[in-house]
């Protein structure tokens, strides 16, 4: 942010902050690690600022590192999930992006063609739609915005080959003649039911047992329970999900379509907004579901190491809508795309003829689609480069004015 500022005000240097027009420069950041990096650059340029996620499978990643497997291993690890919040979280970060793309196969052309078509979405391009992939997780996540779960908002959606939507289903409470609960005067969900979750209550009463058993054993009772407290964070005892209440998003799509019976799952594919958990996972597999999609990973699945014999995560081919046929085992990929987040802001319609009825196209000097704040970004710039210098106690750079007084 700092050098930003530096560079847009060197290049306007007799012209006062608030009187500065921006030249058409975009500004690239190479990589962002923690989630409050992001959020701290969207507070500051908002509208201004878009986050491209760029997605390769572990195997990938270990090979363009080009250093030793176990040093490439640390590092990667480092990068997924520090235990410090403040350190470096990749995973948490990467499914905020406004976009997503692959870099996982060495076709330059199709990723060139992709970035070239962000582009155009960020400046409204009208020519562009949604792909049938789009479609499929927007519907997913909005599916999601249904649930009312204390841990999550999962979506889930099933797509036919060609493109149909078959189902949608969200993670929350069955209620009994079918489906899910949902608003209205017979709300039984947790929320308002208890007011709490039952995955929780049951883990910490696990946690209560093994004090219990170390304190008969002899131990005495502050220790058992830190003993305990330790047992539960770092076994999977943590992980544990069977005690929710909740049906999970995708297998809420599953049991929509066996309710209704109007259409088949076999041959399908599914649309998650979280990578599916290993129970989830099977039965993906035992309903015949060729190819998942997913944007945010969940580190207490297991899907992988239980089902390596009918999932795989790297596709010999492009992982098109019939990557199962060249695999022979069910395909969980990373979605590629518009974030569903950004779905409505880049493809809802803007003036598409004149008023002769001739399209309005793409014109490369146009304004950008996305709507800006009247805040002053370059102030709010001055006001955290400031900041963060305040607190490494080391004098900001003197072409940085100090920020005005609030």
């Amino acid at each position: 942010m700092e050098a930003i500022a530096i560079h847009r005000t060197a290049e306007h240097a007799n012209v006062e902050i608030p009187d500065i027009v921006p030249d058409r420069v975009a500004y690239i950041i190479d990589q962002l690690k923690n989630p409050k990096e992001v959020a701290l650059l969207r507070a500051v340029y908002k509208n201004l600022f878009f986050m491209i996620g760029v997605l390769a499978s572990y195997e990938g990643r270990k090979r363009n590192l080009k250093m030793s497997g176990e040093l490439a291993e640390r590092l990667m690890a480092r990068d997924r999930k520090e235990s410090d919040a403040n350190g470096q979280q990749l995973e948490k970060t990467l499914h905020q992006a406004d976009f997503f793309i692959s870099n996982a196969h060495n076709n330059y052309d199709s990723r060139a063609v992709a970035l070239r078509r962000f582009v155009g979405l960020i400046h409204g391009d009208n020519g562009l739609t949604p792909t049938p992939k789009e479609r499929g997780m927007f519907a997913a996540f909005t599916a999601g915005l249904r649930s009312a779960c204390l841990s999550r908002q999962v979506g889930a959606a099933i797509m036919s080959a060609d493109g149909s939507l078959i189902s949608t289903g969200c993670n929350d409470v069955p209620r009994a003649g079918g489906g899910l609960y949902e608003a209205g005067s017979n709300d039984q969900r947790c929320f308002f039911q208890n007011g709490f979750c039952h995955n929780d209550h049951h883990k910490d009463a696990l946690k209560q047992d093994i004090s219990r058993i170390l304190v008969d054993g002899g131990l005495d009772v502050a220790i058992a329970n830190k003993l305990a407290d330790a047992i539960k964070k770092e076994t999977r005892i943590g992980s544990l999900i069977e005690f929710s209440r909740a049906v999970h998003a995708e297998m809420d799509a599953i049991v929509s379509v066996a309710r209704q019976g109007t259409a088949k799952v076999a041959g399908a594919i599914m649309f998650t907004t979280t990578y599916p958990c290993h129970n989830c996972a099977r039965h993906i597999v035992a309903a015949g579901i060729k190819i998942v999609y997913f944007i945010e990973p969940y580190e207490k699945s297991l899907a992988s190491d239980l089902h390596n014999d009918s999932i795989t995560h790297d596709p010999i081919t492009e992982p098109g809508w019939d990557a199962f046929d060249s695999t022979q085992k069910v395909a969980f990929i990373q979605f590629e795309g518009v974030s569903p987040k950004k779905y409505s802001e880049f493809f809802q319609g803007t003036a598409r003829k004149d008023l002769s009825g001739k399209a309005v196209k793409h014109k490369p000097l146009a304004d950008k689609q996305m709507n800006e704040f009247l805040d002053d970004y370059k102030e709010l710039e001055t006001r955290v480069i400031s900041r963060l210098h305040g607190l490494a106690k080391i004098p900001a750079p003197e072409i940085i004015p100090p920020p005005t007084a609030a």
